[in-house]
């Protein structure tokens, strides 16, 4: 496992895409730059009841039955990748990589994305630093980093047919 660590960290620094660990039953254990994950700006994050909960743990439901690290918006309208850890037919956890915005134009997104928000318990003070540097990707960029964050799983485990016969 060092080598997928140190394959994760590196997708992450080079993209300055956050990549999450979750445990099989959906919860978090840690994160390659916590302090740039807007979703620790939620106070609820992680509560079983909390809607980004629900939809976390159904992208990581569906992730495991595709060949391929899951394209998935999460309750903010962000974009997270999402991959399953399964080796020996055994679920392991997901790897989360995100959540990153998508469009071409900032200020609709921070807009879009500030109104989502209202119904969350958040900190906004480290909020709104996170939200002013945050990237963003167009769709075709987005597949792209999709590329490099299955390329940075399959180089470090083997190739997904054989991380995750469970899929089949």
């Amino acid at each position: 496992m060092p080598k997928l660590e140190a394959n994760i960290v590196a997708f992450s620094q080079i993209t300055k895409v956050p990549v999450s660990f979750f445990s099989a039953n959906g919860k978090y254990v840690w994160s390659t730059m916590d302090d740039a994950r807007i979703c620790a700006t939620n106070t609820s994050f992680g509560n079983d009841d909390f809607s980004c909960t629900r939809n976390l743990v159904s992208s990581m439901d569906i992730s495991l039955s595709l060949p391929e690290p899951y394209i998935f918006m999460c309750e903010a309208g962000l974009i997270n990748l999402c991959s399953p850890l399964v080796l020996d037919k055994h679920v392991y956890g997901f790897l989360i990589a995100g959540p990153i915005a998508m469009g071409t134009n900032a200020e609709k997104h921070i807009g879009t994305l500030s109104s989502k928000i209202v119904a969350f318990e958040v900190d906004y003070a480290r909020l709104i630093p996170l939200i002013k540097n945050m990237n963003m990707y167009t769709p075709g960029e987005v597949s792209y980093l999709n590329i490099l964050f299955q390329n940075a799983l399959t180089s470090a485990i083997g190739s997904f047919s054989t991380m995750s016969p469970i899929n089949r």
